[in-house]
């Protein structure tokens, strides 16, 4: 019982993690879109995407560790 246990929790931070990504992704193309059309400047533009590149890192080593503190269980 406790396999199919850790297997839900793990596919449940699967399907966060993949909504998360394409969301910063979406919000990225966003910003990108908005620099295109002269909406926002370009260091606004660094300014944001790097934000957002800092927020991946996180969610990324975030992620990793708890697949590798759920499989060490």
């Amino acid at each position: 019982m406790e396999d199919i246990n850790n297997k839900f929790i793990i596919f449940n931070a699967q399907k966060n993690y993949k909504f998360l990504c394409m969301y910063l992704y979406d919000l990225q193309s966003h910003i990108n879109y908005c620099y295109e059309n002269n909406i926002i400047n370009l260091y606004n533009k660094n300014v944001i995407l790097g934000k957002i590149y800092e927020l991946v890192k996180e969610i990324n080593n975030d992620y990793n560790n708890f697949i590798i503190n759920k499989i060490d269980f």
